[in-house]
């Protein structure tokens, strides 16, 4: 893992846990003292190229800490299950975790489903709208599959 990548790992560590980027029982803190302590035994280098690669690394372990996060969020949709609302990002995967027995196969296929049509049009069809497609898609297959009796939750009725 190059220098981009420790200090991006920091900035995972330090998001998951509590407190930001410096938070998480001191691991992000930790993981970039580390990687300072490693910059300081390579060869010299420029201080610019030091600085980008740190703001690179933590641009990078944040975006994707904040993604992991933001999927543990929504788990529940896809799942079909219900969990409690938390502070804490471990106390997230705890309920979700928790949970996963109840998973209700239907949504989790109409979910999974709706994943594969987006992702498959994103890439074989691109210039045809895959999220009206879904959302068009799904709703019809509720209505004509009585799919809410199954378990599947929707936002309201259609009217008509």
């Amino acid at each position: 893992m190059g220098r981009p990548g420790m200090v991006g790992m920091g900035g995972i560590c330090g998001m998951v846990g509590r407190g930001g980027i410096w938070g998480g029982g001191g691991m992000g803190g930790m993981m970039v003292l580390t990687m300072g302590g490693m910059v300081g035994t390579l060869p010299p280098v420029s201080p610019p190229l030091v600085t980008v690669a740190v703001a690179v690394g933590l641009g990078v372990g944040v975006a994707v800490a904040v993604a992991v996060i933001i999927g543990f969020s929504q788990a529940k949709h896809i799942l079909g299950i219900s969990i409690d609302r938390t502070d804490h990002f471990h106390e997230t995967v705890g309920e979700v975790v928790s949970n996963a027995g109840n998973t209700n196969s239907t949504t989790l296929a109409l979910g999974l489903g709706s994943i594969l049509v987006l992702w498959g049009i994103k890439r074989y069809a691109k210039r045809i709208p895959g999220a009206l497609v879904v959302v068009v898609a799904s709703t019809l297959a509720v209505q004509v599959f009585d799919l809410q009796s199954r378990g599947v939750k929707v936002v309201g009725d259609i009217p008509g």
